[in-house]
């Protein structure tokens, strides 16, 4: 259960990441749009960032729905495989989905919805369930996959799991704001290929990650 106004205090970066060779996308929102793999990721519209961050400084999307940023690279085509797409967010309005990092042109996703709760659809069938994210307040937020199931985790806490098997075979992906009335701030973005890094209830990450290998 996510507790309103509960206070999170983090610290220093961690010292290293057992997985980071398995990282394709790594953002800190420090001042830019700057992936630490070193793909080329592109703002569009206001996106921008903040000071006011989680550890440092974080991505700020208050404009249109014409607010994204994106990236191309065949890093990004994650296949039937193990995945771990974590962030932290922190949302101040919201009354559209918000699409943390998806293929474009694919209707297969997992996102949050208008209602502020995580939310998949994959082969006609949608499930939306679980807490709501907490209005002005960091929230820890992953998808796992892990052999064909798809794990939502709110805080630590799993949501759901269901049958997810796509083939994500497109190298072309986005984030976007989705909606003008949507204005949220994301920091430490990251996605992890060919690995399930939790499949149970554990303790978000109180550092910012790593940016190199154990």
């Amino acid at each position: 259960m996510i507790v309103p106004g509960a206070c999170f205090i983090p610290s220093a970066a961690a010292a290293c990441d057992p997985y980071w060779n398995h990282v394709v996308l790594a953002m800190h929102f420090d001042g830019d749009f700057v992936d630490e793999k070193g793909h080329t990721i592109t703002p569009a519209g206001t996106a921008t960032t903040t000071s006011s961050g989680l550890f440092n400084d974080a991505g700020l999307f208050t404009g249109t729905s014409g607010d994204y940023y994106s990236g191309n690279s065949v890093d990004f085509a994650l296949g039937t495989g193990d995945f771990t797409q974590e962030f932290w967010i922190y949302i101040g309005n919201q009354i559209a989905d918000i699409r943390v990092w998806q293929p474009q042109s694919v209707t297969t996703e997992v996102s949050i919805n208008h209602d502020r709760r995580l939310f998949s659809f994959f082969n006609g069938i949608s499930i939306t369930t679980g807490d709501q994210i907490p209005l002005n307040q960091w929230t820890h937020i992953a998808f796992v996959r892990s052999s064909g199931v798809l794990y939502a985790y709110l805080h630590g806490v799993e949501q759901f799991n269901r049958s997810f098997t796509y083939n994500f075979t497109t190298s072309d992906w986005r984030g976007n704001n989705g909606n003008p009335a949507n204005n949220y701030k994301l920091d430490d973005l990251r996605i992890t290929k060919g690995v399930a890094r939790y499949t149970s209830d554990f303790t978000p990450p109180t550092k910012a990650f790593p940016d190199l290998a154990c």
